[in-house]
This record gives structure tokens, sequence and C-alpha cells, in this order.
């Protein structure tokens, strides 16, 4: 008897350079007072499409997918103007860096989104629409008794080259919530 497939939870991400890694630990350490668990820089990520179930064959179905789709976008320019606490309208259990609105981000999100859909060999089932909000946790606020949370909105400048988008594998330890790159897509040479 064969034992029962196994899905993992996978997700397709920005890759954020190092420079831009540094440039948000640095902020993280400058706010350290806030009562928060910090993601450290190599958890750090944009997600572009959100989790979904997949197994060996769907992971495989999916990677090649994503490489096609990719390759007919060139790398493009993002800046991350934002720190700020989300989601919006709630209690802020977090902190994010969010980018302005880019043309060139919404058509890689949409194309990559509509070639894992038109693939049933991906596994890819969509809930609700992707975010065209560009961010990336930078932190969870811990609930503290008798604390509020705070209300952070601060201005930032920092410009993030995207070559790369992560096909990546989510997952909890003790330390947290924790992501492994599974693959790295290049974009372009379509």
């Amino acid at each position: 008897m064969m034992p029962p497939m196994t899905k993992r939870r996978i997700f397709l991400a920005l890759a954020i350079p190092e420079r831009v890694k540094n440039k948000i630990f640095l902020w993280q350490n400058d706010h350290s007072d806030i009562a928060a668990r910090w993601v450290l820089p190599e958890n750090l990520h944009g997600i572009i499409i959100p989790p979904w179930y997949a197994d060996n064959d769907e992971l495989i179905a999916s990677i090649r997918v994503l490489r096609k789709a990719s390759s007919h976008h060139d790398p493009f320019i993002i800046v991350f103007d934002r720190v700020v606490s989300g989601p919006p309208g709630r209690a802020p259990r977090l902190i994010w860096v969010r980018a302005a609105d880019s043309l060139a981000y919404g058509a890689f999100r949409r194309d990559c989104a509509e070639a894992l859909l038109a693939t049933p060999a991906s596994g890819f089932q969509q809930y609700g629409t992707p975010s065209r909000a560009i961010h990336a946790t930078i932190a969870r606020l811990r609930r503290v008794p008798g604390v509020i949370p705070p209300d952070t909105d601060e201005g930032v400048n920092w410009q993030c080259e995207v070559r790369a988008a992560n096909l990546m594998e989510t997952g909890t330890t003790s330390a947290g919530p924790h992501a492994t790159i599974l693959e790295s897509i290049e974009l372009g040479d379509g």
C-alpha cells in the first residue's frame, strides 16, 4: 500500500535583494522598542501569489509554468515607499514595508496567476483575489496586555530591482513562520 501524497504549502514571492534587506534590518534595529517578533532577513519576501497546496508533481508543473510566464517579463523596478501597520481597517498586528503601484509588477502577477489557473496540473486554486498591493511583512506585533500596538506609517525610499521570483514553501517552527526557497525563477529571456 502506497503512503498518501503529502501536499506542500507553496507560494510565489518577490526575491528581495540583499541591499534592501539590509535597509529593512536597519529600520528594524532603529525601532527595536516596538514589541514585535521581527522577520529575519532570510525570511523577508513579498508575496506575489498567495499560498496553495501542491504535491511533488504539481510543484514540478508549477515551476515549469512559472518559468514560462516569467520569461515574457523583463526585470523591473519597484520602490518601497512606506513602512505601515496592517492590516488596514483593523487593530494592527503586522508591520509591512509597502511599495508604490507598479504596472510591470501588476502585469507579472496577473500573468503568473493566469498561467497557473490555466494549468490544472499545477494544483493551483486561487482563494480570492491576490492583493494588488506590493508589501512584505517585516514584523508581527506582540499582544501585550494594556499596551496598544503602534500605528506605524513612515516614509522610506528603498528601490528594488526585481530580477527573479522565488517559489517558496511555508511552514512553522518554534521560532514562528518560516519560508524556504524551493526554486528561484529569473525574469526575462523570453
